[in-house]
């Protein structure tokens, strides 16, 4: 299977007093007579649609969810550690980590995944890749 895509990049907008989050992810999809059985491996997040082009919508609504959940419901320091739970890396990423949690600024961050667990059924699946972006309040 190609490689599986899963990045997110902050970049601090200080002068709109927010932060522009960009994030990138590769679905699975299975089609069979009944729909679309999709896995979005850097999220582990697993859902069905009727179509491949529902299923783009529903994953990218998922992915955006998830996001907004740990940044706003659960707050910064609780996001970060998620993200270094999953797999997620960037460069010198103890350094990075240990000022974000500390609230010293930093410029813009890329967190890549670097493994994904694929669930056998999703071995030989199709695969497209999705990107989006938006704006967070600081």
């Amino acid at each position: 299977m190609a490689d599986i895509m899963a990045n997110i990049e902050f970049k601090p907008l200080p002068q709109e007093r927010s932060t522009e989050v960009k994030f990138q992810y590769s679905t699975l999809f299975i089609e069979d007579g009944n729909g679309v059985s999709c896995f979005i491996p850097g999220f582990d997040l697993r859902f069905f649609a009727p179509t491949v082009d529902e299923s783009k919508l529903i994953g990218k609504a998922l992915t955006r969810s998830y996001l907004d959940y740990w940044m706003n419901e659960q707050g910064q320091n609780a996001f970060l550690l998620e993200l270094s739970r999953m797999g997620f890396k960037t460069a010198k990423h103890d350094f990075v980590i240990q000022n974000l949690l500390k609230n010293k600024p930093q410029p813009k961050v890329n967190f890549k995944k670097l493994r994904s667990s694929i669930p056998s059924e999703f071995e030989n699946a199709q695969k497209f890749n999705e990107e989006a972006n938006f704006a967070m309040a600081v």
